[in-house]
């Protein structure tokens, strides 16, 4: 998780300050240069297994062939789902809102790129640490209704500091740095206690279903709080945000119930 976010990070911070000046076609072909050169080394990893862990299997796992629909039909896969959706909603709703209103509040895209650095790369690792702790010190299930009440804060405060306009600018880039920090915790937690619900069988196939509804609903919602953004104001997705946030804490308490000890 920690590397992931760091590869955000530098990302956003680079391609940005790339694009304002260089133009798009320049920052698109140095993005995919740079994603085939990093790829490169996965090559190897392919017919190399140095740890001796992918032929480490039981008789069982070689028998076994993972099964998407049985998957599917799983009481603990649909709960892990629905955690996923309801947990997921609020803080993919606004993680893109933040560079937009800066953008549109007159900060230059390559300051954007920096802030994105710093706030990504920072926060991010932070949050990647922060989320374990809770995980290790309170379980995952108090980590997410934790996280969940801190997200709703962090959108309705950063609600609060659109509608102070120039005023509310430093608290609401102190705002996306908690975002950031909040939201990288928030997937060390959620993915902590959906994959106890994945079975032992395939458990590989289980990740990739959770994040598959993970991304799906990263789109959706992201499409949702750009198109209310771009009717309501930015202030509005905000609150939002803080409504959903608000409403997921009982229903995931409540998902939660059957598998209580995860």
């Amino acid at each position: 998780m920690g590397g992931g976010y760091l590869g955000f990070a530098l990302g956003g911070s680079f391609l940005p300050a790339l694009y304002d000046n260089a133009g798009w076609p320049v920052s698109c072909l140095v993005a995919g240069g740079v994603t085939i050169l990093l790829s490169a080394p996965l090559l190897t990893l392919a017919h190399t297994d140095p740890s001796g862990l992918i032929h480490a299997v039981t008789p069982v796992t070689q028998r076994w062939r993972p099964n998407l629909l049985w998957a599917l039909k799983r009481r603990e896969i649909q709960a892990g789902i629905a955690m996923i959706i309801i947990f997921d909603a609020a803080r993919r709703m606004t993680q893109g809102l933040g560079a937009l209103y800066l953008l549109d509040d007159g900060v230059p895209l390559t300051i954007i790129g920096a802030l994105n650095g710093i706030v990504g790369i920072g926060a991010g690792l932070m949050g990647t640490v922060l989320g374990n702790f809770c995980v290790r010190k309170s379980g995952s299930s108090t980590s997410l209704t934790f996280i969940a009440i801190v997200t709703s804060v962090i959108s309705g405060l950063a609600s609060f500091a659109i509608l102070l306009g120039h005023r509310g600018l430093p608290l609401f880039i102190m705002l996306l740095f908690l975002e950031s920090l909040v939201m990288a915790a928030g997937f060390v937690v959620l993915f902590s206690r959906v994959m106890g619900l994945t079975s032992p069988r395939q458990p590989g196939l289980d990740y990739a279903v959770f994040q598959s509804v993970s991304a799906v609903v990263a789109a959706m919602a992201g499409f949702a709080g750009t198109s209310l953004a771009g009717k309501a104001g930015y202030e509005a997705a905000f609150a939002c945000a803080t409504c959903i946030a608000l409403a997921s804490i009982p229903i995931l308490k409540l998902l939660q119930k059957p598998f209580e000890g995860g």
